[in-house]
């Protein structure tokens, strides 16, 4: 949870993100919302209030919506995908997490490994996208 200041008010609010990524320079807050939430103007009213008290303390924030991940298909691409790819112990260390078998027990078909890695492209992609957007301006576009 963040202690954030409203900047039109003054006034001292809480506020937990969805994730907040902190590395050992910098750390970033990134909110997921789903379209139709943020065509309500209460949420949208107060995510603005976040963003600005957020901006007001220099930290990178970022909105990623549902339009983003359903609009081109991602999350059923990635479903799919995730249903197929070999399950195994993604939290033993050493491992390669984004390979498709972290184990090395299965060998993905040559179609597999073509839409992982085009799945991982797109996925950085998307993070791309979200993190370069102003937020403010996201947001008031569902108005």
């Amino acid at each position: 949870m963040l202690q954030l200041i409203d900047p039109s008010s003054g006034e001292e609010f809480d506020y937990t993100p969805d994730l907040h990524v902190v590395l050992p320079h910098t750390s970033y807050v990134i909110e997921v919302k789903g379209d139709w939430l943020l065509k309500l103007s209460k949420p949208r009213a107060s995510l603005l209030r976040t963003c600005r008290a957020l901006k007001d303390r220099d930290v990178p924030f970022a909105i990623m919506a549902e339009r983003d991940i359903r609009d081109n298909g991602l999350q059923g691409r990635l479903t799919e995908l995730l249903r197929r790819r070999p399950a195994g112990a993604r939290r033993q260390a050493g491992i390669n997490k984004s390979a498709w078998d972290p184990l090395n027990n299965t060998t993905p078909t040559a179609d597999d490994l073509r839409l992982w890695r085009e799945a991982q492209e797109e996925c950085n992609a998307l993070l791309r996208r979200v993190m370069g957007r102003d937020p403010e301006e996201f947001v008031e576009c569902f108005q």
